[in-house]
């Protein structure tokens, strides 16, 4: 009887540590870019869209960090503090998602409960620019790069969605 008490304890202690991301989808995604403008002197400019996908390969790593590889490219991206919460932008007058929408498609979490992740990197043509990632429930996520080149600042917003049936299937 001690034994099994025992093993009920060590079960209880393992899963509740299991980390939080354990939620959240990864593996096969297809990225697309679904929005992006310039701004300059406060004026937004809707850019062209690249509308090709590509494929991209979410999962998650040690420290509830977040791998990203796109084109054989490998990112790691770190929880940002509070989550969704901690993350302001202005979608106003251009096709951004925004922040109502994220919290509807991550119903019924609280924004602090739905996790973020980010890094500032050097991205080719846009100098150092910073990527965030967050989920859209459980299966998808949304993007945004955000650079500044010369005087003005560009964001792209990027949907990641799982990518459906085997990889592995015949052609």
């Amino acid at each position: 009887m001690k034994r099994l008490a025992a093993f009920f304890l060590v079960l209880t202690i393992t899963l509740g540590s299991v980390p939080a991301c354990a939620e959240w989808a990864e593996g096969a995604f297809s990225m697309v870019n679904t929005a992006a403008f310039s701004e300059r002197n406060g004026q937004r400019t809707s850019l062209d869209l690249e509308r090709q996908s590509a494929e991209a390969i979410i999962d998650f790593q040690t420290g509830d960090r977040l791998g990203l590889t796109i084109g054989g490219t490998k990112i790691v991206l770190y929880p940002v503090s509070g989550g969704l919460a901690g993350l302001t932008w202005n979608p106003q007058g251009v096709s951004l998602l925004h922040e109502k929408d994220i919290k509807a498609l991550n119903h019924p979490l609280l924004p602090g409960e739905v996790p973020a992740w980010g890094a500032d990197m050097a991205w080719p043509g846009l100098g150092v620019a910073r990527l965030v990632l967050v989920p859209l429930g459980a299966d998808a996520y949304v993007g945004f790069l955000i650079s500044h080149p010369q005087d003005r600042k560009v964001v792209r917003q990027m949907e990641f969605r799982r990518v459906p049936g085997p990889r592995d299937r015949p052609d």
